[in-house]
């Protein structure tokens, strides 16, 4: 029995087991983007899906704002995940846990960056020019 409690105790040492949540998991929400980076054509659009999580890695309704460099558009798909209204119209799912945005490249740039910001929390996706 001795042997097996110095072997569980070595084990959460070379592990790095600690009893403290936050050397586990991060102690905020994390916003994720997929793909994290995008090669387009000028002209060409594609999406991405932005998800926020929890620090145990759950779901979380999000909300988003988005800013692109110039030569880049991106916005929030309206269509994404539509749902019936009581009056029969198409509405947005009102608590989605994600969220699809349309990139796309305008001009001849080379690189640009889009800036997905959901509250304080800001991920940036990386574009580069297709070769």
């Amino acid at each position: 029995m001795r042997h097996t409690l110095s072997a569980a105790a070595l084990m959460s040492v070379l592990l790095g087991c600690t009893t403290e949540p936050e050397t586990c998991c991060p102690p905020t929400n994390r916003l994720t983007l997929s793909p994290a980076v995008m090669f387009l054509a000028p002209g060409e659009t594609k999406p991405v899906i932005a998800r926020l999580l929890s620090p145990g890695g759950d779901a979380v309704p999000v909300s988003l704002a988005v800013a692109a460099t110039p030569g880049l558009t991106a916005r929030i798909d309206s269509a994404f995940r539509q749902v019936y209204a009581a009056d029969g119209s198409l509405m947005q799912f009102p608590d989605l846990t994600e969220q699809r945005l349309l990139v796309t490249m305008d001009g001849a740039i080379d690189a640009g960056i889009v800036t997905v910001t959901a509250g304080d929390i800001a991920e940036e996706l990386s574009v580069s020019r297709r070769p």
